[in-house]
């Protein structure tokens, strides 16, 4: 606001001498809008700053040339009125740790109407701050005091990296994890500390114990680092009241600091022509003890005469705000910044999904060749494995299993937490040896019964019928057709089978001979070489009589994979057969001419 001043003689000197804050700062530049009128009051906007960074602002203003604009913000100011001169004679209200200083503070109308005020310096507490920027017009010979005020707003110091890191942020069902304490004290003391985990925990530790959260939820992490390494400041006084006076003007006032062994500590510039309240920035640090404030009165300017003593007053870094010595009467401000840093996070502990359920696991025995189905209560987000390895492809909830291992199924659910099912074991029994047969007069004979397991058992079929009550190894046929003779492994309960189309021959009713004539294959006639093979197969047949002969290559599975058509003359005869594209294996060589049978078992390499 404006204030009206009691018109008075002006000393030459009264406006010459130039306050500014205790903090040096560079020289600031006058930066101003190019249509600013030439008769205005402007101000410009102070910057942002932040508690603990370093603040640097040049505040661009001009002085109007008459009363005119000051008459539009002040009704108690006549308008346009020609000012003289104008001073800037203080500024006050700065936010603690900051200073300013002007390059130029006397402004001689018209010649001159641009300056500005560097403030800069480290704030040290944060708030809004409304700063009084005081100037004096002249007019011929009156002066006239103004005040007009601009904000700073200083924002809360600001962590730049978190002040803790979690571990591990989330789990499923239960989670355990521990704190990194990102602000370490070092040793150091000034640091204090407190912990708040969310799950009901709090800490005072610099460096907190694990903490475990065994619900399902969010919980929310807050951390405080309180650092008090600063100190208490004394950052301003301010002059209230002084019963020293000039005779013609207010006094000189000039302040000291001292410390408690009553070393001076601060001395600041002089306030000409004082007009209490006027402030002194100061910006010192106050230890432990009693420090001492003296105020004088300068005299020993042009007009001579001792300094007068305007009052001393005791004070100490917990005892500030208002206080008197005397006729002394100022206002101290001393700080105690601490920097607070606050972090929060948050740890999520996922629920738990129940385990996978294996369904359709048999309850008897498995045999090789069969196809076991199974599926799972999931319908996705699954993978199946077997022993430990995944199943590819194996993610649907439906598994054909053919091979014997331990199966187990993970489900994954949507918060990314596992589940997984109880171990199934599926095995799967060997089949028993292909029980390959020979027909000879209409006996059916098991060629070989020591591929039979341990404990078998022995079933005949005619045509995919079982044939009751013939359980042997052999079996005298009665009629034409398909003949099974099938092998089950009493232990395991697994089955295989072998099945020739067997022509009966009525020669041999009962199987009984009924001429003399000799078998087709004499004794011996049939012999391959070599067996094993690898490449080729050299038959050898001895027959009686020339006769066509019909023969069949039999692999493992009773699968006849090659057929020949022969008709050897009588005696010895010799065919070689390539057997180099067949897989190893066992295979059986069944020959036919007429009713006669021969079954030679070979053995690929």
């Amino acid at each position: 606001m404006i204030r009206k001043m009691i018109p008075v003689a002006l000393t030459f000197f009264s406006l010459t001498t130039f306050v500014s804050g205790q903090i040096t700062c560079p020289a600031c530049e006058i930066d101003l809008p190019a249509d600013l009128p030439d008769d205005t009051l402007y101000l410009a906007a102070a910057p942002v700053g932040r508690v603990g960074e370093w603040y640097s602002a040049d505040i661009g203003f001009r002085v109007p040339l008459s009363t005119t604009p000051v008459a539009a913000i002040d009704s108690t100011v006549t308008p346009g009125v020609t000012i003289n001169k104008i001073t800037l004679t203080g500024i006050t209200n700065l936010p603690p740790g900051l200073a300013w200083e002007v390059p130029q503070a006397m402004f001689n109308l018209p010649d001159s109407t641009d300056g500005c005020i560097k403030i800069c310096g480290t704030p040290l507490q944060p708030g809004l701050y409304f700063v009084n920027v005081v100037i004096t017009a002249q007019v011929f010979i009156f002066t006239q005091s103004a005040t007009f005020t601009f904000p700073i707003l200083i924002e809360p110091a600001q962590s730049i990296t978190e002040g803790f890191t979690i571990l591990n942020t989330s789990g499923c069902g239960e989670l355990t994890t521990g704190f990194v304490n990102n602000v370490p004290s070092g040793g150091n003391s000034g640091f204090s500390y407190f912990w708040d985990f969310g799950n009901g925990n709090f800490s005072p530790q610099e460096n907190p114990a694990v903490q475990t959260y065994t619900t399902p939820g969010q919980y929310a992490v807050n951390y405080q680092a309180v650092i008090d390494t600063f100190g208490h400041f004394l950052t301003n006084v301010r002059v209230n009241q002084v019963s020293c006076s000039d005779l013609f003007n207010g006094p000189d006032l000039k302040i000291f600091i001292y410390d408690p062994d009553s070393v001076e500590v601060f001395a600041s510039s002089t306030i000409q022509n004082a007009n209490p309240p006027v402030d002194f920035i100061v910006n010192i640090p106050i230890g432990p003890g009693n420090y001492r404030l003296r105020v004088i009165d300068e005299d020993d300017g042009i007009l001579g005469g001792a300094d007068d003593e305007c009052g001393t007053i005791t004070f100490n870094r917990t005892l500030s705000g208002n206080l008197q010595g005397g006729p002394l009467h100022a206002f101290l401000d001393i700080i105690h910044p601490t920097d607070t840093i606050r972090s929060s996070d948050t740890v999520t502990v996922f629920a738990q999904p129940a385990p996978p359920l294996i369904e359709g696991l048999p309850s008897g025995p498995l045999c090789d060749e069969e196809v076991l189905t199974v599926t799972v209560n999931y319908s996705n987000n699954l993978q199946w494995y077997r022993d430990s390895v995944p199943v590819i492809p194996g993610d649907e909830s439906v598994l054909d299993i053919a091979e014997s291992g331990v199966y187990q199924v993970v489900y994954t659910s949507p918060d990314g937490c596992l589940a997984t099912s109880a171990p199934a074991s599926v095995i799967f029994a060997p089949l028993p040896s292909i029980p390959v047969y020979v027909s000879s007069n209409n006996r059916l004979t098991l060629f070989d019964p020591s591929v039979l397991p341990a404990a078998a058992a022995l079933r005949w079929y005619l045509n995919g019928t079982l044939i009751p009550g013939e359980t042997g190894e052999t079996y005298c046929i009665s009629e034409s057709g398909d003949y099974t003779l099938e092998v089950v492994d009493l232990i395991s309960g697994c089955a295989n089978s072998f099945t020739l189309p067997i022509s009966y021959n009525p020669g041999f009713p009962n199987c009984i001979v009924s001429d003399t004539r000799e078998s087709i294959f004499r004794q011996g006639g049939v012999s391959v070489w070599p067996n094993p093979v690898r490449d080729v197969l050299e038959l050898r047949i001895d027959t009686g009589e020339p006769m066509e002969i019909q023969g069949q290559l039999i692999d493992a599975q009773g699968r006849a994979v090659s057929a020949v058509l022969w008709m050897p003359a009588a005696g010895e005869q010799r065919r070689k057969i390539d057997m180099h594209a067949y897989p190893a294996g066992i295979y059986w060589l069944r020959l036919q001419a007429g009713a006669d049978h021969a079954v030679v078992k070979i053995v690929k390499m």
